[in-house]
């Protein structure tokens, strides 16, 4: 074997060790399971809680384009009613975990994501929680088990509003407190102003069952949930770039300012 051969092999060894050890020291410090409950307090935030910042396993300002893009292709795939609201929750749960690095207990999984609609009456809003397993939850259900999944308990980790007028259809998106500490306030936003969809969407009657849904009850007492499948931390992480790029998601600006306007809503630090 000539010794160019040899240096090559070396070096590609040494460029694996190196991606590899990157990926454990980066996602090590999860390992350790995080017991939410038992660090988030409703009087405050324990010193553990606050430390605690998904930031980097989870892009807020990129939320509001993956909804924009979800209610369009559900438009233009003619899906209406209960049928358009299920493909909207559940395609919403896939777009964001292609995305997603969270990993609370620490076992080097990807979290799966769930998605709970919270439509409130005479609204002309809806909000979809968006969530992760709890640390008691685990061990998760068989990914076919629709009724265990519902009853998985949980801890909100964003949510994603949506509203549309005769302008604009507009998906905003706002980081938990809890877990984007230094996002706390932020509101981010993406609009569909095009004149075509905003007249596919009237045309189709979307603001009279998406905003005042008479088919929530689909989704019973639980979750929506798209086709999880376990995949390593590390993975996704190397993957994740790629995906955002190939699917044009385009990151939303900061505002401290709603761009919906919305009944006040808490969100306590512990699981719901």
């Amino acid at each position: 074997m000539k010794a160019s051969h040899i240096f090559l092999i070396i070096a590609a060894i040494a460029i694996a060790w190196v991606f590899f050890r990157g990926g454990e020291e980066r996602y090590g410090s999860r390992r350790a399971a995080i017991d939410y409950n038992r660090l988030a307090v409703s009087q405050g935030l324990t010193p553990e809680a606050a430390a605690l910042n998904l930031e980097p396993d989870l892009d807020v300002a990129l939320l509001p384009e993956i909804g924009k893009q979800v209610i369009r292709e559900a438009a233009q795939a003619g899906l209406t009613e209960q049928a358009f609201l299920q493909q909207v929750i559940q395609e919403v749960s896939n777009r964001i975990r292609e995305i997603s690095t969270i990993d609370l207990n620490g076992d080097d999984v990807v979290d799966p994501i769930l998605i709970r609609p919270e439509p409130l009456e005479g609204e002309q809003f809806v909000i979809l929680s968006i969530r992760v397993p709890a640390h008691d939850a685990y061990p998760l259900p068989d990914a076919g088990d629709s009724a265990a999944w519902k009853d998985v308990e949980t801890i909100e980790v964003a949510t994603m509003t949506m509203s549309m007028d005769k302008e604009a259809l507009t998906v905003q998106a706002q980081g938990n407190q809890h877990v984007y500490p230094r996002q706390a306030g932020q509101h981010y936003v993406a609009y569909d102003r095009s004149p075509s969809f905003l007249q596919m969407y009237i045309g189709m009657r979307m603001m009279e069952w998406m905003f005042f849904p008479r088919y929530y009850g689909f989704m019973g007492p639980g979750f929506g949930y798209g086709m999880y499948r376990p995949m390593g931390v590390p993975m996704m992480a190397s993957r994740r770039a790629g995906i955002v790029s190939s699917r044009g998601y385009s990151r939303s600006t900061a505002s401290t300012r709603s761009a919906i306007s919305t009944r006040a809503r808490t969100v306590p630090p512990s699981c719901r």
